[in-house]
C-alpha cells in the first residue's frame, strides 16, 4: 500500500492508530535527553507524518511499523 495517496481523514486515523508507538518512542527518548515531552512527541509525530508520506510497501522490504 502506498500511504501517500491517503485522504486527510485516513491519515488522521493512521496517526491515531500509531499513537501508542509514538508515546513509546517519546518515553524512550525522553529518558536520555533534556528536552520537554511535548517537543519530543511533536518530533515523533513529524517522523510519523514523513513515514506516511514516503512508505511504499512495493518498494520496501520492511512493514510500515519497521519503516
Amino acid at each position: 500500500m502506498n500511504y501517500s495517496n491517503l485522504t486527510s481523514i485516513e491519515r488522521n486515523r493512521l496517526a491515531k492508530q500509531y499513537e501508542p508507538l509514538v508515546n513509546k518512542l517519546t518515553r524512550q527518548f525522553a529518558e536520555h535527553v533534556a528536552i520537554g515531552w511535548s517537543e519530543i512527541k511533536s518530533m515523533a509525530y513529524e517522523g510519523l507524518a514523513l513515514a506516511i508520506e514516503k512508505y511504499d510497501d512495493e518498494r520496501s522490504k520492511m512493514n510500515f511499523t519497521q519503516f
